[in-house]
């Protein structure tokens, strides 16, 4: 999933997620798993 190019300005930046859904036979708890981010300079 690409989501995007965006400018960052200078200092610190928190990503953050909202899960919206959820399989109704999984256990009940909040959990959220994120394999890989990559972050490259715009070119």
């Amino acid at each position: 999933m690409v989501l995007g190019t965006f400018a960052l300005s200078a200092g610190e930046h928190q990503p953050g997620v909202e899960v919206v859904g959820a399989n109704e036979t999984a256990v009940k708890a909040s959990m959220f798993g994120l394999d890989r981010v990559i972050l490259e300079p715009k070119r």
